[in-house]
């Protein structure tokens, strides 16, 4: 049974609280003159765990488009991770640059829709490379006409492609490119309250510098957060710097012979008889498949060959399984 309180002893209960603390009333005043809005559908940010698997993930992401952008474009293409945040969508779109390269992705099975920002003076050089140029062109103050817009996707799908590689361990996912949007497009593609998993990169193509960025919804980000929880982040074994700096100074003294090339191709005799000047002689070798690196005679390497500045170089692809004759005689 409840007991009901009489007037003299709500009175005393009122006189207990206007005897309390100072400090304590000053404190109540202060929160209600500074209220701050809360939000209930954004997070708590990530944490340090999420953080570095996200980052362990992406690195791997960076790596694989630096190594097929270069061979597609016969020169030097760096991707870099910068940053992976979760903010608000409002504050995503605050910090774009005016100037970007903005792309709508389909998200499947999980029916969401993921954004692409690009910065537009970091296009120009791909865009001049595939067309055949140099790729040292001053980025015009215009925007992309239709024919570059189509060009660009060429580079974009392998971006593409590479995020679904990299996330099929963990989320059998696929983004469908849907089409370059709008400033304004954007602004309402999203709730503005709504948390979003932003993954910046930097881009290094000769000597122009930019950033690209992969914007993921909370229905996409949280799930693979979620199978990221299940998996355990590996730590590189660390060399002892003693251990390297001997092995260096081992090797100062050794030379070997490297070559580059294709890898054998066999060809009929009948081929070989009829080749005459002007006549062109076709290679089971596509050209966007790497070739072989030898180094003292011996193939150790799958490479893409390149171009950085007047010199000819390739970026190295795979490592080859040595045989244990090879490591026998090594030693």
């Amino acid at each position: 049974m409840e007991r009901v309180l009489n007037q003299d002893e709500i009175d005393a209960l009122l006189r207990d609280a206007r005897r309390s603390p100072a400090n304590a009333r000053e404190s109540n005043h202060a929160l209600v003159a500074n209220p701050v809005p809360f939000v209930f559908t954004r997070g708590a940010g990530l944490t340090p765990q999420q953080l570095a698997s996200i980052n362990q993930l992406h690195e791997t992401f960076a790596r694989q488009v630096t190594q097929r952008v270069s061979a597609s474009l016969r020169t030097t293409f760096e991707v870099a991770l910068v940053s992976a945040e979760q903010l608000s969508f409002t504050e995503l779109l605050q910090q774009m640059p005016e100037q970007s390269y903005l792309a709508s992705l389909q998200v499947q099975p999980i029916e969401a829709t993921a954004l692409l920002e690009l910065d537009l003076p970091a296009t120009w050089p791909i865009i001049d490379l595939l067309m055949g140029g140099d790729g040292k062109i001053q980025p015009p103050s215009r925007d992309l006409s239709e024919i570059e817009d189509l060009i660009l996707r060429n580079v974009i799908q392998v971006m593409i492609q590479e995020l679904e590689g990299v996330w099929k361990n963990l989320l059998e996912v696929k983004f469908g490119f849907v089409g370059r949007q709008s400033q304004q497009e954007v602004v309402s593609m999203l709730p503005p309250s709504e948390d979003v998993l932003a993954i910046s990169f930097e881009v290094h193509i000769l000597e122009n510098r930019g950033t690209i960025m992969f914007c993921f919804p909370a229905s996409v980000s949280n799930a693979l957060l979620r199978k990221l929880a299940h998996q355990p982040v590996s730590r590189k074994r660390q060399v002892p710097a003693e251990s390297l700096a001997a092995r260096r100074r081992q090797l100062e003294g050794c030379r070997f012979g490297v070559e580059m090339k294709l890898p054998e191709i066999s060809l009929g005799a009948q081929e070989l008889l009829e080749l005459r000047p002007g006549r062109t002689l076709v290679l089971a070798h596509r050209v966007e498949d790497p070739v072989l690196i030898t180094v003292a005679d011996r193939q150790m390497f799958t490479a893409y060959p390149v171009r950085v500045g007047s010199m000819r170089a390739g970026i190295v692809e795979n490592r080859l399984p040595s045989t244990v004759e090879s490591a026998k005689e090594i030693l």
